[in-house]
């Protein structure tokens, strides 16, 4: 399962269209709402990936033009998350107790 996140979430990150061009990447975290899910659950974390794509995908933007420039920075952003978010995901896989009474997980780019 980890194995698969990591592959999705990169692809995702990678390759989808968002708003807004974004700064610094290491400037750049996202907090991903985890209340209501069940983070024991394939489909709960499934969910969480999900939701962290598209607070990615907010945080880090679109570019305003088509430079090539403009495109790697956005790049560079979305890629700067796959390690932290995996980390994030392999944690709540292992332990999801330790998560009980949070309502959000932060990450940064």
């Amino acid at each position: 399962m980890f194995k698969t996140f990591t592959t999705a979430i990169a692809l995702s990150i990678a390759v989808a269209a968002a708003p807004v061009s974004a700064g610094n990447p290491q400037d750049i975290s996202v907090t991903v709402d985890t209340s209501g899910l069940d983070l024991a659950s394939d489909a709960g974390v499934q969910m969480l990936e999900q939701r962290f794509a598209t607070e990615i995908r907010n945080a880090c933007g679109r570019p305003k033009g088509r430079g090539l420039a403009e495109l790697r920075a956005v790049r560079d952003c979305r890629d700067s998350f796959a390690e932290p978010v995996a980390l994030a995901i392999a944690e709540v896989a292992r332990n999801p107790e330790r998560l009980a009474g949070k309502d959000t997980i932060t990450v940064r780019g």
